[in-house]
């Protein structure tokens, strides 16, 4: 069974830069598929594969329309895809920032248990923008927040640290069970994946950590697109 790793935020908070870096440290060892749902993060991939030399990432798109409705049929066919070549340890899965979690993580988990896990669920919080964001979509943002098990503060180097702790102070008043990573991700193979079988609108949050595995390093990415 091939795990899924599910890194969601709005349009511009910093997923695409999380998931280089995390291609880049904590998966650089596995082979590791993409799936993109994100008309805006297309041009990025593309540049990624023309810098490619030895391809190791395989990067597929799901252009135009929401996994969670409109397109969770090509959601399915390309899970089903990927775990069916049998060649891949995990997917990175970057919905269109308009996915609701709510509705993304149950359906998952009714389509695919058979051949898909989830295993980590991130939200990416862009700090400087977390106010204006609480202001415009509060029921929507708060419930992404609570089906976060991972949060990562995006773009804090731009405010002062007093401004980032009242922001994770916040975030924590909303899901007291999320664990918010460490900027430089040192603390990501110490959390422990999601194990529990998803209830029919719910995650199990994270209570307890594990210690185990270490950050580890390599010559970062390359990127293969999918054809089709």
């Amino acid at each position: 069974m091939i795990s899924v790793d599910i890194i969601s935020g709005i349009q511009g908070s910093g997923k695409s830069t999380l998931i280089l870096r995390l291609l880049n440290t904590v998966y650089a060892d596995e082979a590791t598929a993409l799936i993109e749902n994100e008309q805006g993060k297309v041009r990025l991939s593309r540049q990624a594969v023309r810098a490619a030399s030895d391809p190791d990432v395989f990067v597929t798109e799901i252009p135009t329309g929401c996994i969670c409705c409109s397109r969770s049929d090509m959601l399915e066919q390309a899970i089903t895809d990927i775990a069916r070549r049998g060649t891949f340890d995990r997917i990175l899965l970057e919905p269109a920032g308009t996915a609701k979690l709510a509705d993304l993580l149950p359906l998952i988990q009714r389509l695919l248990s058979d051949k898909a896990q989830i295993h980590h669920v991130v939200s990416v919080v862009d700090a400087c923008s977390f106010a204006r964001r609480m202001l415009l979509s509060k029921e929507f943002f708060e419930s992404q927040l609570r089906n976060s098990p991972l949060i990562f503060l995006s773009k804090t180097d731009l405010l002062p640290p007093e401004e980032t702790e009242q922001i994770q102070r916040q975030i924590l008043s909303i899901a007291p069970d999320c664990h918010i990573l460490k900027p430089d991700l040192s603390d990501w193979n110490r959390t422990a994946p999601i194990t529990a079988p998803l209830a029919a609108h719910t995650i199990p949050l994270l209570s307890r950590y594990n210690a185990a595995g270490n950050l580890h390093t390599k010559k970062g990415p390359t990127f293969k697109m999918d054809p089709s």
